[in-house]
């Protein structure tokens, strides 16, 4: 019966899958471009991503890097200044796996290199990614994403070469205003602005006020970071992690505590809609009673985000852990395969 059930759901899913114009794996396609090599995007699970459609081509990254190089300059002269060579910056681990202690999760900044924006640098990169920094303790990158939808606001994202990426926020000045903020809140200078403030506000417009952050001492730079900002995904999730732990360790969980754990999740899924954020949404769901057939759709919401290339930096344990939440009955390539021969048959109509 369960059996019979399986593939009844199965069927149901598919036939769900070719009627629905709003199943845009169209949005893959335009992702990453076709031609040789093209594995590299995707690990092992080349074969999912390998897509017919070139409309990457639309983009032209050289140029639209012009347009941003004096935020991209500003940004590297304030991480990799002298000046401020005991200041901590932000593991791209801590953002790419974050734990419900975030706030401490830091690396020194000299630990950071500025990498040339060229072709060649980029080559090994996904397409519409960009590297500008790289972590020689960590070799992941910190990279500008230039999506279809908007290519002028590139946003903030972890890469590595040779596989995927995780968003980390919407553009270069948020980013760069986290890290002031957090050097500002972190020092024990009587100074009335910290080198990272000085430097991002000789670059950026509107200026931080300086001391600003000294208001929102008990909250802490996480809770700070999201009210005065703007939305970074890993922090929602680290929110949801630390909610997470207090409900463990509650002798009574409660309805509202699993809610509560979900809030921030849902809010990380409403300002970026990413394949990463939805999985992390499915795993949330996986690890509470009760809650297996959402987790299964969340998994399953995966492929209608922003690409499978935007599901994780590690590319090939990522798509092993969606074939197992989403439940598919088949694995991600199988079933990715069905999906697109149904919307192509539908295009045919």
């Amino acid at each position: 019966n369960s059996q019979f059930m399986r593939c009844t759901l199965n069927i149901l899913l598919m036939t769900l899958l070719a009627s629905s114009s709003s199943f845009t794996l169209r949005i893959l396609r335009s992702r990453v471009p076709s031609g040789a090599g093209l594995s590299r995007y995707c690990g092992r699970r080349g074969s999912v991503c390998n897509l017919s459609s070139s409309s990457n081509d639309e983009v032209s990254i050289p140029s639209l890097l012009s347009t941003h190089t004096q935020s991209i300059d500003a940004f590297i002269s304030m991480v990799t200044s002298t000046d401020l060579s005991t200041t901590d910056m932000f593991s791209l681990q801590s953002h790419v796996q974050p734990a419900a202690t975030h706030n401490t999760i830091l690396l020194p900044s000299s630990t950071f290199a500025a990498v040339p924006l060229t072709a060649a640098a980029a080559s090994s990169f996904h397409p519409l990614v960009r590297p500008i920094l790289h972590s020689t303790t960590e070799d992941l990158y910190l990279s500008l994403l230039f999506p279809l939808s908007s290519p002028e606001s590139p946003k903030v994202c972890v890469s590595a070469p040779n596989s995927g990426y995780v968003v980390v926020c919407n553009s270069l000045q948020e980013y760069a205003l986290r890290y002031a903020t957090h050097s500002e809140m972190s020092s024990d200078s009587p100074a009335p602005a910290a080198p990272a403030v000085e430097l991002y506000n000789s670059f950026f417009t509107p200026p931080h006020v300086p001391g600003e952050t000294a208001k929102f001492l008990k909250y802490g730079h996480a809770k700070y970071t999201l009210l005065r900002v703007g939305p970074f995904r890993d922090l929602y999730e680290s929110l949801s992690l630390s909610k997470l732990s207090s409900l463990s360790s509650s002798p009574s969980p409660s309805a509202t505590g699993e809610l509560d754990v979900l809030s921030s999740a849902e809010a990380s899924n409403g300002k970026f809609g990413t394949a990463s954020s939805f999985l992390f949404y499915s795993r949330l769901l996986a690890g509470l009673q009760g809650r297996e057939d959402e987790a299964r759709d969340a998994a399953r919401n995966v492929m209608k985000a922003d690409g499978v290339s935007a599901v994780a930096v590690d590319l090939e344990a990522a798509f092993g852990e969606v074939e197992r939440l989403g439940d598919f009955g088949l694995s991600f390539e199988e079933f990715y395969v069905k999906v697109r021969e149904a919307e192509e048959a539908q295009e045919k109509e």
